[in-house]
């Protein structure tokens, strides 16, 4: 841990002083007091069919310790994450749970942000980009690079990133590699009803970068399909 604040112990090893919250990323997430502030406690949990038989486990896995290196590693080179406090990870025969608890951050996620039409959306955006790009020149690669997972502090002063679960660390991303954050971020912004622009205005913080003709194609594509099969849901639906 990064901090001697009793409650973060007994937030991750036994839930002490946790309550629900929504909003933070990826499933269920908690909310504790610290000392000073307030701590966000993320637990572990799988998700789709296989949640059926694993639960909250991870097969041959430490996934809570992976991500927790990388939160660190991004942490201590300045870079606009989240603070970490704690994580805790268990092994049984051989599958592994944990949680990991980081500070809370006062802020709206990024599609919240561009939706609002503040004079200052557009700097805030490229901003957004050149932090991208630092990532990436980190050698880190964001397994979820989506608008819920870049929030915005509620003066607009400060990015962060958040959910660092499945994020990969190399000596040096490939051009595929960039290429795919970027476009996936796009499809965010594309299905959260955010206009190109916004987009565009990332990309222009972003600066240089070579997306293949054929990768873009098909992420559109699947986009598109994406779409499709969306809309034929609500209308069976309605």
């Amino acid at each position: 841990m990064h901090h001697a604040d009793p409650a973060i112990e007994a937030a991750l090893l036994d839930g002490i002083g946790c309550v629900a919250v929504t909003g933070q990323g990826r499933g269920e997430v908690f909310r504790f007091p610290l000392e000073e502030g307030w701590g966000i406690l993320r637990p572990y949990r799988r998700g789709g069919a296989i949640r059926m038989l694993l639960k909250d486990a991870y097969l041959l896995d430490n996934r809570p310790l992976r991500e927790w290196a990388i939160h660190v590693y991004l942490f201590d080179r300045g870079f606009a994450v989240a603070e970490p406090l704690g994580v805790v990870s268990e092994k049984r025969g051989i599958t592994y749970r944990g949680a990991i608890a980081t500070r809370e951050v006062d802020a709206r996620d990024l599609g919240e942000f561009a939706l609002t039409g503040a004079p200052d959306t557009t700097p805030v955006l490229e901003r957004v980009g050149a932090h991208i790009r630092t990532l990436h020149e980190l050698g880190v690669y964001h397994a979820d690079l989506q608008i819920r997972n870049i929030l915005v502090t509620r003066d607009s002063e400060a990015i962060v990133f958040i959910d660092w679960d499945n994020a990969r660390r190399t000596r040096s991303l490939s051009i595929i590699q960039r290429a795919r954050n970027l476009l996936r971020l796009r499809r965010s912004c594309e299905k959260n009803g955010l206009d190109a622009s916004c987009f565009d205005a990332i990309r222009k913080g972003y600066g240089t970068v070579c997306v293949p003709w054929w990768l873009d194609a098909l992420y559109r594509c699947k986009g598109a399909l994406s779409d499709a099969a969306r809309h034929r849901k609500r209308r069976h639906a309605g």
